[in-house]
């Protein structure tokens, strides 16, 4: 447990030291499409972002987290466990994505939800063998030593290590 507050606590400042100001590690998310939700999701309370989530499709609910991690400041990594909860349901629409995208913090965002969702036991993602050849190929092409760094610890964690 202590490692994961760790874990989540360097993310959190390390995401947002790096991301202030810059939006190119949307991924395939224009600021543009996160605007509609810093307009609307993000203007809610955390405590009402949490019980609202659950709410939004898949789709809506992966470009709330992203741009709530790579635009909003601070960044939103509160919603990565209610995302998490999806479990099965998220996983094959968060593989996608892994394979789509060979951005660093987008790669390292994605993870963070596969490694809480691991912990909270919504979905065994340590025994999806295929999920898990994905994750290891996108973190070893990443180009960020500290992204690739610390992504490598949520897998650690992730495999029980």
């Amino acid at each position: 447990m202590a490692n994961t507050v760790l874990l989540a606590t360097i993310f959190s400042a390390t995401l947002f030291l790096v991301t202030l100001g810059d939006s190119r590690g949307m991924g395939s998310l224009s600021g543009k499409q996160c605007n509609k939700w810093i307009e609307t999701f993000f203007k809610m309370p955390p405590s009402e972002q949490i019980r609202k989530f659950g709410s939004y499709t898949i789709e809506d609910q992966y470009s709330i987290y992203i741009c709530g991690n790579q635009v909003f400041h601070p960044p939103a990594i509160y919603l990565s466990r209610p995302f998490a909860m999806e479990g099965k349901a998220a996983v094959d629409f968060l593989r996608t994505k892994l394979l789509q995208t060979k951005d660093d913090l987008t790669i390292c965002d994605i993870v963070f939800v596969l490694s809480e969702m691991n912990r909270h036991k919504a979905y065994n993602v340590a025994r999806d063998g295929g999920l898990m050849k994905i994750i290891n190929d996108r973190v070893d092409g990443m180009e960020s030593d500290d992204w690739k760094r610390i992504t490598k610890k949520m897998v650690a964690e992730i495999n029980g290590i």
